[in-house]
């Protein structure tokens, strides 16, 4: 059987309309959106996810990007934060090294996302696929 060598290629993006706003409120509303050649797909983050913020709206991007994407195909997935592409291919490593804390000593307040998407990746990995990241300018047009 041969591989698939052409690289699908995803966008992703995660949006918190009144990030930062009161949590006890609940005035946040994170959602997604997430582009292939064959996807458009934008939803509102799940209920069960509060309290939504700027960041839990990237990495679900990423993770349903995951969720979605074909197994075969090289994966490179496109996003403007560098904040998860940072924390997917440096710093969770750093974490688990220190059983899952950061330098300050603490978990990440998203660890168990970022776990969740890290498990698909090395999971995908370990099946042969080939999974990337490739930072791009939001809101530009690429």
């Amino acid at each position: 059987m041969t591989l698939p060598t052409t690289t699908y290629i995803i966008y992703t993006d995660g949006a918190c309309h009144g990030n930062g706003a009161n949590p006890a409120l609940r005035q946040a509303e994170g959602a997604i959106g997430i582009y292939s050649e064959d996807l458009d797909v934008m939803e509102r983050l799940p209920e069960q996810m509060r309290p939504h913020t700027a960041d839990k709206s990237e990495f679900w991007a990423i993770y349903r990007a995951l969720q979605e994407a074909p197994p075969i195909r090289p994966l490179l997935i496109r996003t403007d934060s560098t904040q998860c592409i940072n924390t997917l291919t440096i710093w969770y490593y750093e974490w688990v090294a220190h059983g899952g804390l950061k330098t300050n000593g603490r978990k990440d307040k998203n660890y168990n996302l970022i776990r969740d998407i890290m498990d698909e990746i090395l999971l995908r990995r370990s099946r042969g696929q080939m999974v990337s990241f490739k930072h791009v300018l939001g809101h530009s047009g690429n």
